[in-house]
């Protein structure tokens, strides 16, 4: 597997118990290629697709990924089903006795993967900006069969207004292009949010543009 010390163009041919060694001595771009090839194996299942269009459902399913990606703790012995196998490719986590048995490559590999690992958590402005596409394409979806269609009033249709712009930005202008029945989705089905008023959702930390918005919601629901 590592003919001269360089790991072999093709891996298919070897066994999972001669990968799992062979991540211990290759390099981390090679240990990258023996990760990947025991994921080909062992692929994980994906989450099932959100049933709704909430903010809620739209967290629950990235949640459901996270699940799905669990770390490993250092100390858990190695699965002794290869159909578990697929957990060696999951996210590192500190284990309780730190890093005292581990040799100088490990060891750069373990803080190496620890610190790619804290950054990750913390979501950066464009991550929550991809969540919000993607919460608002399927509350976009979800919205569409609900009114059968029919999400703009008339003077908008006649407008040309694309409806997929009802669903982010100020609240009284997609208030005042929604139909009745796109009003009552919102209502008693998905509440539209701002973008604001996500990001409060994801980080938990409420903020004065996240009022604003809510009363800005307030003042166009009360008007209908």
């Amino acid at each position: 597997m590592l003919p001269a010390g360089n790991l072999a163009a093709d891996l298919s041919p070897f066994s999972d118990d001669l990968l799992v060694w062979g991540v211990r001595y290759a390099s981390p771009a090679d240990a990258a290629r023996i990760a990947a090839e025991i994921d080909r194996r062992y692929p994980a299942t994906p989450p099932p697709a959100p049933a709704g269009a909430r903010v809620a459902d739209t967290l629950a399913t990235r949640a459901a990924l996270d699940e799905a990606m669990q770390p490993v703790r250092l100390d858990d012995p190695p699965p002794a089903d290869p159909d578990e196998w697929g957990a060696y490719g999951r996210d590192l986590e500190k284990g309780p006795d730190g890093t005292e048995h581990m040799s100088a490559v490990e060891r750069w590999a373990y803080e190496r993967e620890l610190e790619a690992r804290a950054a990750r958590e913390a979501y950066s402005r464009e991550e929550i900006r991809e969540m919000y596409r993607e919460h608002v394409y399927l509350q976009v979806l979800a919205a569409e069969d609900y009114t059968r269609g029919f999400m703009l009033n008339r003077r908008a249709r006649a407008a040309g207004v694309d409806p997929f712009s009802l669903f982010s930005g100020p609240a009284h202008v997609a208030y005042a292009r929604a139909s009745e029945d796109l009003i009552r989705f919102w209502e008693e089905v998905s509440p539209r949010v701002t973008l604001t008023e996500f990001t409060e959702q994801v980080t938990g930390a409420r903020t004065a543009a996240g009022d604003t918005a809510r009363a800005a919601r307030e003042d166009q629901r009360n008007k209908f």
